[in-house]
């Protein structure tokens, strides 16, 4: 399933996370995306020039326009996955299989990014 968004995401910056916010990683240089076991930081396209386009999936992307920020492990022992604001507002969320998902984020710039895909795998060795 693919859910997506158009938004202005306040401080140019989303959460990947379970339910609530987890650890939140410290911004290092100019890195778009931090992560930490519960939480993955990504920048957006800086909200005073617009907005950013979301998407959630579980599903093999069919094309992506951009490159790869982020490939890597996300505790999930509630077994969803939210894109949460700054705020902690949610704006996307997904069911996924496991306590621990493989999180794949995909963006067409590499610091400031418009269109931000984040796909989930949900056939991840540890999903069980």
């Amino acid at each position: 399933m693919m859910n997506a968004v158009l938004t202005a995401p306040p401080y140019s910056v989303i959460f990947i996370v379970e339910q609530a916010l987890g650890e939140i990683p410290v911004a290092t240089g100019d890195d778009a995306v931090a992560s930490t076991p519960t939480c993955i930081a990504v920048g957006t396209f800086p909200v005073q020039k617009g907005d950013t386009r979301i998407s959630l999936s579980d599903e093999a992307p069919y094309a992506i326009d951009g490159t790869m920020m982020f490939d890597g492990i996300l505790a999930t022992p509630k077994r969803q996955i939210s894109i949460c604001s700054a705020l902690g507002q949610r704006l996307l969320r997904l069911d996924v299989l496991g306590e621990s998902t493989r999180v794949q984020v995909w963006g067409n710039h590499p610091s400031q990014p418009d269109t931000i895909d984040v796909v989930v795998q949900n056939d991840h060795p540890n999903s069980e």
